[in-house]
C-alpha cells in the first residue's frame, strides 16, 4: 500500500508539472481528467489503509487497555480500595 501511495504521489506531481505545458484544450482536458483519476485513486488507497490497518490496530490496542484497566481496578479494589497507585497505573496504560 505504501508503494501504491508513493507511485500515485509521483504520478500526481508529474501531472501537475504537465498542466502548464498543455497547449490545446483537448490536452488540458485529458490532463485534468488524469489528475482527477489520480486524486481519486490516492483517496481510495488512504481509505483502504485506514480500514485495513489503522482501525484494526487501534481497536486491538483499545481492547487491551480496557482489559488491563478492568483488571487493575479489580485487583486494586480487592487488595486496597484506597490505593494511590491504581490511578497512576491506569494512566500509564492509557498512554
Amino acid at each position: 500500500l505504501a508503494f501504491a501511495l508513493g507511485y500515485l504521489e509521483g504520478a500526481l506531481r508529474l501531472l501537475n508539472r504537465c498542466r502548464d505545458d498543455a497547449e490545446h484544450k483537448s490536452e488540458a482536458a485529458l490532463l485534468a481528467n488524469l489528475r482527477l483519476e489520480g486524486h481519486v485513486a490516492y483517496a481510495e488507497c488512504v481509505v483502504k489503509f485506514v480500514r485495513e490497518a489503522c482501525i484494526p490496530t487501534y481497536a486491538a490496542w483499545l481492547g487491551e487497555v480496557q482489559r488491563a484497566s478492568q483488571e487493575a481496578l479489580k485487583k486494586g479494589a480487592s487488595a486496597d480500595p484506597m490505593s494511590a497507585t491504581r490511578p497512576a497505573a491506569i494512566q500509564e496504560l492509557k498512554r
